[in-house]
């Protein structure tokens, strides 16, 4: 079965025309990256009705998202741990300044953008493979205004921007599978005490970067401040070395850098909190910390330092390195941001209001989760079915454009659309990435159609 047609099976729209129209929809997107609307959809009667689709008040994001999140809730219901990674990116759309009900973006430290939010949780298994969006939060500040701390150290959490990093997690854990260890995943801006005590209520999983050196809580010396983190973790001996790999990133080349790892167990002490900003007591909790710090690197490089904080427990060196593997994930979400910003440009598609915009956000943000898993089938060898993923015309074209790969696997398939999009698979090559897949997912798409034109023709 086609996979936007296997993914969207379950939508509930109110009527089976805007079903069909979603699944069409998708199908166009998917395999026209970086077109716009009206390129993608071909021609003018399929682009109105598009357009007339994201209008449809009976439409809405939710709706979208729904059948897609079932699917999800299927798949993680085989696998003992998801990684449930969450990061913000900011969407500019200074050019569509027209657009009813946009607000302003940070940048820079000043708000003078206008555009959105982004913020999604995106579940991967260990291994990387993408299962999904989870879930997301889009938002925009109403003016533009300088940042007053004063203010927002006045507000309770659940007032504050920073509240949609607590919510994905209690999000996370009702959308998958009960009998999954969902762990939340997020950089040092999701360093919030809130999220950890929501996790401890939840009985769910974190795995965040320390950006606050927070103090160590002593039972009995509750009120004094005797160590902080680092203070403690600076005491504690090596544990073992792990070779990192560092991607590229911002001028930095890529490396393999061998790191320090020290990992133990410990209780936070609350952070103080103003009387306003107060909802409920914040308690001391349990946490493991695992340091990871680079030995040697190289000249004029400043050494990787990261402070793991987690409630999954780290009782040996494996599962040190273990929580370093899945903390590494985190580069994932920053490819996902990729493919939507640089593979489908959803920063330049025009709609008339930000109700309309999010509705062709989210469909693209479940788009994007078919090709970043095809990058990873294309990297490793999958025992998936081939037939979840691709449908009998996809297979036969594959088998007929790449005649020397025989498609027959989930990973064969996903070369040989790697090869459509110019990965060459010499053997000194590195496995391709989403770029390679997106073009050749569109060449796929083109040939598909010719294909059909032909054989409807001439048989």
């Amino acid at each position: 079965m086609d996979w936007c047609a296997q993914e969207f099976a379950q939508a509930e729209l109110g009527d089976l025309r805007l079903k069909k129209r979603l699944i069409k929809l998708s199908q166009s997107l998917l395999a026209h990256p970086s077109q716009s609307i009206p390129a993608a959809c071909g021609d003018w009667a399929n682009s109105k009705a598009a357009y007339r689709f994201f209008d449809n008040k009976n439409v809405t994001a939710e709706k979208i998202l729904a059948p897609h999140l079932s699917m999800i809730k299927s798949r993680t219901s085989c696998q003992n741990v998801v990684l449930a990674i969450q990061d913000s990116t900011y969407l500019n759309l200074d050019s569509f300044d027209s657009m009813d009900g946009l607000g302003f973006v940070d940048c820079s430290n000043k708000w003078a953008h206008k555009g959105i939010v982004f913020h999604p949780s995106v579940a991967f298994t260990p291994e990387g493979q993408c299962l999904g969006l989870l879930g997301y939060k889009i938002y925009s500040r109403s003016e533009s205004r300088e940042y007053s701390r004063h203010d927002y150290m006045m507000k309770p959490i659940h007032e504050k921007e920073s509240y949609r990093w607590v919510e994905s997690l209690a999000n996370n854990v009702s959308i998958c599978s009960p009998k999954t260890d969902v762990v939340t995943i997020g950089d040092r801006e999701s360093d919030i005490y809130e999220l950890f005590q929501e996790a401890k209520k939840l009985q769910t999983f974190y795995l965040v970067r320390a950006a606050i050196d927070r103090y160590i809580y002593d039972e009995e010396f509750p009120s004094k401040k005797e160590q902080k983190l680092s203070d403690f973790a600076y005491g504690n001996a090596a544990a073992g070395y792990y070779h990192l790999d560092i991607p590229a990133h911002e001028g930095r080349q890529a490396r393999t850098t061998r790191v320090e790892i020290k990992f133990f167990e410990t209780t936070l002490k609350p952070p103080q909190r103003r009387a306003s900003a107060v909802v409920e007591p914040l308690l001391p909790l349990d946490v493991w910390i695992c340091t990871v710090t680079e030995t040697s690197p190289p000249p004029g490089i400043a050494p990787l330092r990261w402070v793991l904080l987690t409630n999954h427990p780290i009782e040996s060196i494996e599962e040190a390195c273990e929580k370093i593997h899945w903390y590494k994930a985190r580069w994932q979400i920053e490819v996902y941001f990729k493919v939507l910003k640089s593979g489908f440009r959803i920063e330049k598609t025009r709609f008339g209001n930000v109700s309309n915009l999010e509705k062709y956000i989210v469909m693209m943000a479940v788009l994007a989760t078919r090709v970043m898993n095809l990058t990873n089938y294309a990297k490793t060898e999958n025992p998936g079915n081939i037939h979840d993923h691709f449908s009998e015309i996809e297979i036969h074209v594959l088998g007929a454009l790449i005649p020397k790969r025989k498609i027959h696997t989930l990973s064969n398939a996903a070369a040989a659309v790697a090869m459509l999009g110019g990965y060459l698979g010499r053997k000194n090559d590195g496995p391709p990435g989403v770029i390679t897949i997106w073009r050749g997912m569109s060449k796929l798409a083109e040939a598909c159609t010719v294909f059909l034109k032909l054989n409807s023709t001439y048989g």
